[in-house]
């Protein structure tokens, strides 16, 4: 496994490095509302939105899990709790001389 994984990340590392040197031409991004502008190659500019957007995303991702995570902990310190004031359940011994 840990060679399919090595195997993709340098594919991807690879295509990262062509898709760098295919894209060095100087672009101007400006952001409309605002006179903010940005001059920069565009493999910087697509490689950087790319980056925040997998940020962002992780983020996103994992606050929607954590309230379903805090739940899950919650339930199981409940169930761990109830478990340790049950009674001790029969054993089979205990069993067979009833019947």
């Amino acid at each position: 496994m840990h060679i399919l994984s090595a195997l993709i990340g340098i594919i991807f590392i690879v295509l990262v490095v062509f898709f760098s040197a295919s894209n060095i031409e100087t672009v101007t991004v400006s952001l409309w509302p605002f006179s903010l502008s940005l001059t920069a190659p565009l493999f910087i500019i697509i490689l950087a939105t790319a980056a925040l957007s997998f940020i962002f995303g992780g983020a996103f991702v994992w606050l929607n899990n954590l309230a379903k995570n805090f739940a899950n902990y919650r339930k199981q310190k409940a169930l761990a709790k109830a478990q340790s004031q049950a009674p001790a359940s029969p054993t089979a011994n205990q069993k067979k001389d009833t019947i």
